[in-house]
């Protein structure tokens, strides 16, 4: 059997050797100096837009008309988000494309499969080239996107976001009853049960995953729930990263649940779990500050109070904390307790 290779087929591939550097030499080039020096000159950087160019034009692209070319854009940027142009930089397709940040980016991926594809971001450009992002420093590829978290708060503002959570998010039947016993149930244990806080058998992962989803919602950082630490294999129920530094929200709950059976009512829970809440959350801290490659900034708990009676916690000047969690107070905060209140009992 031959296996030789003929001339005609060395040369082949040798030509498109050379065609394919000289092609990567003068993407370099369009990238790197003529779509940079374009991107500078933007003067709101904010204004996010994708120029593309098909694999066959770009062969053939004519670079020293583009500096020129490409100010002719400006006019056409500002109704459009997508430019498609050829080898001279005139513009073949204008349009807008709509959609999340995810949308978007998988829409650019698919146009670069037979294109290139420039995406101008507040934080550059990002070259698409077969099907992927190469070096990709932007974080919003949708104008709403970016708006939208722009009005989000920063870790400054948790408290006020958790008021809010507490006086106008909460306190809506919609919202109470997701960590509430439906009436149906109550009314089989005892009729007289409906007109109180009964709280769901095992509330924390309903409060915890409705908390998560309020707090991805108003403000600016991703959250995680049931963390697993690496050293006890605890979780903390709700996690988040500020700028490299950890914090995490231990969530307990006081007043009445059902039971596990679904018959009865549990034991009611009061100030002592809140003591023993403080205690586990001194110890997470612990834990975290010894194990985590990251900062831990600081460990909050925060209590939900499904109590009838909303007397005030009294938490002893956390006399009862053991002399050994005592130095890492200071990493604690307790957050105003969360009142759970059936306002529509009926």
């Amino acid at each position: 059997m031959d296996f030789s290779i003929s001339n005609e087929l060395v040369d082949e591939i040798l030509a498109a050797k050379q065609n394919e550097k000289k092609n990567q030499a003068v993407l370099e080039n369009l990238h790197r100096r003529i779509l940079e020096d374009f991107w500078k000159s933007q003067l709101n950087k904010r204004n996010l837009f994708t120029l593309s160019i098909s694999n066959e034009m770009f062969d053939n692209i004519q670079l020293s008309v583009f500096p020129d070319k490409l100010k002719l854009l400006n006019d056409i940027i500002r109704e459009n988000n997508y430019i498609q142009i050829n080898e001279e930089c005139d513009v073949i397709e204008s349009k807008r494309i709509n959609g999340n940040t995810q949308e978007i980016k998988t829409k650019l991926e698919s146009e670069s499969l037979n294109k290139y594809v420039f995406f101008f971001g507040e934080e550059g450009i990002t070259l698409f080239q077969n099907g992927k992002a190469i070096q990709d420093n932007n974080f919003f590829y949708s104008q709403e996107d970016r708006i939208r978290f722009s009005k989000k708060r920063d870790i400054s503002q948790l408290e006020t976001v958790l008021d809010e959570y507490s006086t106008q998010y909460i306190t809506q039947q919609v919202n109470y009853m997701c960590i509430l016993a439906d009436n149906s149930t109550l009314r089989q244990i005892n009729p007289d049960l409906v007109s109180h806080n009964i709280l769901r058998n095992k509330p924390e992962r309903y409060m915890r995953d409705q908390l998560c989803q309020y707090l991805t919602d108003h403000m600016q950082y991703n959250f995680y729930v049931e963390v697993e630490l690496s050293q006890s294999k605890k979780r903390n129920d709700i996690f988040f990263d500020v700028r490299g530094e950890l914090y995490f929200i231990e969530i307990k709950w006081i007043g009445v649940s059902i039971n596990n059976k679904g018959t009865g009512l549990s034991t009611e829970y009061g100030e002592a779990r809140v003591r023993k809440g403080v205690t586990q959350t001194l110890e997470y801290i612990k834990e975290l500050l010894n194990t985590s490659e990251k900062s831990l900034r600081t460990g909050y708990l925060l209590v939900y109070d499904a109590r009838d009676d909303k007397s005030e916690i009294n938490l002893q000047n956390y006399e009862f904390v053991n002399q050994d969690l005592k130095p890492l107070l200071p990493v604690f905060k307790y957050l105003k307790p969360v009142p759970v209140n059936k306002t529509h009992p009926a």
